[in-house]
């Protein structure tokens, strides 16, 4: 069940950021946060404007950096297909996320909190990959 679980889990990750990543290339940052800001409105009642994210330095870096998500989530796929083999791969891949949570919380730190959006994106990159690793470590249990 956990073996099923965490390849499910990770072929669901993996699509979600390819599909984040081609967005953000194809079609710019500010319009996928407008599409997520009543997320942000609902949980959090977060109804600040977004307004700064739609700059043409803002759109140009994350235009950029888009590629990395899909490479990112495309390493995550390709994980999943051959989970026997390639489970090694999980403590990394969850050690990438959870630095860019930590750098995330750094930015807190020093400039205070950022809009909903980013706070609802901090959650969610501490609890999937942690669960990801609990998944892969009842799977690895298992398996040997």
């Amino acid at each position: 069940m956990s073996f099923s679980l965490l390849r499910f889990t990770l072929y669901i990750t993996g699509l979600f950021i390819v599909a984040i990543g081609a967005s953000i290339y194809l079609f710019g940052i500010f319009p996928i946060v407008q599409f997520a800001a009543p997320l942000a409105d609902i949980l959090l009642g977060d109804i600040s404007p977004l307004d700064h994210l739609n700059h043409a330095d803002i759109d140009s870096e994350m235009r950029f950096l888009a590629i990395f998500y899909v490479a990112y989530g495309m390493i995550i796929l390709n994980t999943a297909s051959d989970l026997r083999r390639r489970m090694h791969r999980i403590p990394m891949l969850v050690a990438v996320v959870l630095l860019g949570a930590l750098g995330r919380g750094i930015s807190i730190y020093f400039n205070g909190a950022p809009h909903g959006i980013m706070l609802i994106l901090l959650s969610l990159e501490i609890a999937v990959p942690l669960f990801i690793l609990m998944l892969q470590q009842r799977a690895k249990h298992r398996l040997f």
